[in-house]
């Protein structure tokens, strides 16, 4: 069997073409019918593609038991990655930190060791501000025109900043794409300990708060509001046709996709 991978032949579908499409895939009948430049699009039946999206944002630089979440997203983007290396697959990434920075695909060692050396880099500046705004939707967007056609999609995030405003443009990604959703969770995150008055500040804002966590009350509202997050994500990722993995920062990570694979 030849070891050699490349281009497929199947047609898969039509679609209008974008800078840097292969002129040699332009469907010039369905050009001239719709008066649009129109290309072909193929199933890559010998070659597959890996996109990364691997979340950095100052939320993920916590951690209270095991690594940091930001520690646990680089671990699962280098396993995919290596995985897809071996397979003979390509490689490519987003990687979110107080910008979106993209890599282009890859079939080298060298090029994915250059983009997992930017997923484990030391986090940026408190004190360079962080853009405001509409930036999920703008990269989900992005994303939908950008990845290959018929790419293996892995998201890596706390998913801290999805809301239903989301699902629709998830849910186009999931259409094209096979999209993983893998949420890295601290358990203090979930339940807040009782360990008396406590400083928290704001790794976005910058802003600091003192609350007082032996009050019964207030960590029985504040486990209500994080239960509340889990399930409408739950609900929001189910409407989109993605399947949302949770993945606890304290327990061990092999073992924890291995469950996964055998569920």
């Amino acid at each position: 069997m030849s070891a050699a991978r490349g281009h497929g032949l199947e047609f898969a579908d039509l679609r209008p073409y974008q800078a840097g499409d292969d002129i040699r895939h332009m469907d010039w009948r369905a050009t001239a019918r719709t008066g649009k430049p129109t290309t072909k699009v193929f199933l890559e039946d010998r070659q597959r593609t890996l996109h990364l999206i691997v979340d950095r944002h100052p939320g993920m630089w916590f951690g209270t038991r095991g690594d940091l979440k930001a520690t646990v997203a680089a671990r699962l983007a280098a396993l995919h990655a290596f995985a897809a290396l071996d397979a003979g697959d390509t490689v490519s990434a987003t990687i979110i930190d107080r910008i979106e920075h993209h890599y282009p695909s890859t079939r080298t060692l060298q090029g994915v060791l250059s983009l997992l050396r930017a997923v484990c880099a030391p986090a940026d500046s408190p004190a360079v501000p962080i853009p405001s705004g509409r930036r999920p939707h703008q990269l989900l967007r992005h994303l939908t025109r950008a990845v290959a056609r018929r790419s293996t999609v892995v998201i890596v995030s706390d998913f801290s900043w999805f809301d239903a405003t989301l699902v629709g443009l998830l849910a186009q990604l999931a259409r094209d794409h096979d999209v993983t959703a893998l949420r890295v969770v601290d358990p203090a995150e979930q339940h807040l300990a009782d360990v008396g008055l406590i400083r928290f500040v704001s790794p976005v804002s910058g802003i600091a708060t003192v609350i007082d966590t032996g009050d019964s009350e207030l960590r029985g509202e504040y486990a209500r509001a994080t239960q509340q997050h889990s399930d409408d994500l739950q609900q929001w990722f189910a409407r989109a046709g993605v399947e949302l993995t949770v993945i606890a920062t304290d327990r061990n990570l092999i073992d924890t996709l291995t469950a996964v694979a055998k569920a």
